[in-house]
């Protein structure tokens, strides 16, 4: 199932384009002035590119949520990096406001010219600032119905889950 599908079944209103960048462009520019917006978000290069240029003929904000070092999500990639890592670089500065998922990244940001006061934080949704006890190893992972043995290496991970 594709994202989109998902969101459908929960009641989403959900519209896919598939005509290509251009046209989409154009569907875009006339889905968003002729809908009752508050604001365009944008998240990725592509998105970020897309708000970029439809952002002058908008009469909503356009924002982009920044989750890391967007200088490095080419890495290894030379030619993506310079197409698509220079648009979205590009892309960035042309958007209304940033919205980044810790102060580091903020800071990041500002240390690169981009106005601070067109920056906000929003945390990435983790509390670090709340102290868990000391808990036996065995014991924490006994309550979830999990053996673990001396030497077991355990991995997780914190994600968002979409439909």
């Amino acid at each position: 199932m594709i994202f989109a599908d998902g969101a459908a079944a929960l009641g989403i209103p959900t519209m896919v384009l598939g005509k290509g960048f251009l046209a989409n462009l154009g569907a875009l520019k006339r889905i968003i002035r002729d809908g009752e917006y508050d604001l365009v978000h944008c998240h990725g290069a592509l998105a970020n590119v897309t708000g970029a240029l439809l952002r002058r003929h908008l009469h909503v904000p356009v924002i982009s949520t920044v989750h890391s070092d967007y200088r490095l999500d080419y890495l290894g990639r030379p030619f993506a990096r310079a197409v698509y890592g220079t648009l979205n670089t590009w892309a960035l500065h042309q958007l209304d406001y940033r919205v980044c998922v810790s102060d580091p990244i903020r800071q990041r940001l500002i240390d690169r010219g981009f106005e601070p006061n067109r920056l906000f934080s929003i945390y990435n949704g983790l509390d670090f600032s709340h102290v868990v006890p000391k808990t036996d190893r065995a014991a924490y992972f006994a309550q979830f119905g999990y053996t673990v043995h001396e030497g077991d290496v355990i991995a997780g991970i914190a994600a968002r889950l979409d439909p």
